[in-house]
């Protein structure tokens, strides 16, 4: 890296001294704005170099070469072991119950739906879920979410809706109770606000509302959300009136050959290959050649080629047929071009 940034060093350098050769001068003149340009660029230029250095470095305690550079730690079940709720607890019994559980999961990093701490926490009740959320500030959020989904009811109602918009993993509560309506603010903009990755009951949640108005935004949602593609579209498919075009799947499944997540490709290629998407369709024929076609992808073969029969019928047509097939827009078929 420093190397880079002593070339641009001496380019500059260069560049001045070389000016100064012609005519020398006392003091040189005052830099042109093409070469204060320059010099900025310079500048950030050295600061991007600085930036990737600093990540391409490892920490000095840690090599490359070391194994185990993650600690997996798992719940301390002794510990949890020794955090008993009394029969008949106070709201403050369940606060320091609520508390102690925290401090005996200090230190865990790989957290599970099967950890203790989930069953555990779920003793204090429903009327005491209010405890839960006022610890909701650190590693613990896990299990307390887990925990809050799990005991929602009417009754937390208020507090579901007012923490959603900071922690999103609570529309399985959301979704569960039928809130979707209320929450509907939320769950559209979050589609704009999470890029990346919403959970799995997020679309369920807004589709369960069945308003044409939110179909642009879920739609939208597919075609830029790789994480999300297959599991929108299944959702989406069969809401009332809405229009999903050819042009939405294959901009769809474009942009999940560029993220390169090869089970979300897997996933969206029967859908990609009902609008004649040929890289989707040998996808497909590939799991069947690997026995793991579903039956519901062989139906969309029968219903987008011409093949019938089983698997391996299937399979030994398209081998034969591969390079001559093309798609028949006006049939939404795969047909095989005559032989020449």
């Amino acid at each position: 890296m420093n190397d880079k940034k002593s070339v641009y060093g001496w380019s500059l350098l260069l560049a001045l001294v070389t000016a100064g050769c012609t005519t020398p001068v006392p003091q040189p003149p005052p830099p042109t704005a093409e070469q204060l340009k320059m010099q900025a660029e310079i500048r950030n230029i050295n600061a991007s170099l600085d930036r990737i250095e600093k990540r391409l470095t490892p920490p000095k305690s840690v090599t490359l070469s070391q194994p185990g550079m993650f600690q997996e730690h798992k719940a301390d079940r002794a510990a949890l072991a020794k955090i008993v709720l009394p029969a008949h607890p106070s709201r403050d019994d369940c606060r320091k119950y609520v508390r102690a559980i925290i401090a005996a999961t200090e230190g865990q990093n790989y957290f599970s739906s099967e950890d203790p701490q989930v069953t555990m926490l779920q003793k204090i009740g429903a009327k005491n879920i209010d405890l839960l959320f006022a610890e909701l500030n650190g590693p613990m959020n896990f299990h307390l979410i887990y925990t809050i989904n799990k005991l929602a009811d009417p009754n937390s109602k208020k507090l579901v809706l007012q923490y959603f918009p900071q922690y999103r993993e609570l529309v399985e509560a959301v979704e569960r109770n039928g809130w979707a309506k209320d929450a509907k603010p939320i769950l559209v903009s979050g589609l704009y606000a999470n890029e990346g990755y919403v959970p799995p009951s997020w679309i369920k949640a807004l589709a369960s509302l069945k308003d044409p108005t939110t179909y642009p935004t879920m739609i939208r949602f597919m075609r830029t959300n790789p994480n999300n593609a297959y599991q929108t579209y299944s959702e989406i498919s069969k809401l009332p009136g809405i229009k999903i075009e050819d042009a939405d799947i294959k901009t769809t499944w474009r942009n999940l050959k560029i993220s390169g997540q090869t089970w979300a490709l897997a996933q969206f290629a029967p859908v990609a290959m009902s609008v004649g998407e040929p890289e989707a369709l040998d996808m497909v024929m590939k799991n069947i050649t690997h026995g793991n076609a579903s039956g519901e992808q062989l139906e969309m073969i029968y219903n987008c080629t011409e093949y019938q029969g089983m698997p391996q019928e299937i399979q030994a047509q398209y081998n034969q047929e591969k390079e001559r097939l093309h798609w028949d827009a006006a049939e939404k078929k795969f047909k095989a071009k005559p032989r020449q």
